[in-house]
């Protein structure tokens, strides 16, 4: 996959993925069920976390954040618009709320 998207686009493009199984795991284990789930995301990476993941992460505000097994959980209490947050740990991945991802696992079923 990461072949042909690199052939289309001139240029590399990491490629994550999850099985449905995978992505009902996220769902269920989502640190923050009663935040608003357009307000948390769930960033996959492409390799287990390490425990210090989010000691590296630099310019967090309001932003609550959780270590899944691939996976940084994030509220973002002010909306992704003003955030400043970086990932340093993220070389390859991707964010997806969590009305995407809960779409993703119906559609999965």
């Amino acid at each position: 996959m990461e072949d042909e998207l690199r052939e289309y686009a001139n240029k590399d493009v990491g490629v994550v993925i999850r099985t449905a199984i995978e992505l009902r795991k996220v769902l269920e284990q989502n640190p923050f069920p009663d935040r608003k789930p357009n307000h948390t995301v769930a960033l996959f990476l492409d390799k287990k976390l390490t425990d210090d993941a989010l000691d590296q992460i630099t310019g967090q505000a309001d932003e609550e954040l959780m270590l899944g097994h691939q996976e940084i959980y994030v509220h973002y209490g002010s909306g992704m618009a003003r955030s400043k947050l970086k990932f340093p740990a993220q070389k390859i991945g991707t964010a997806r709320n969590i009305n995407t991802i809960r779409k993703l696992v119906e559609l999965s079923s």
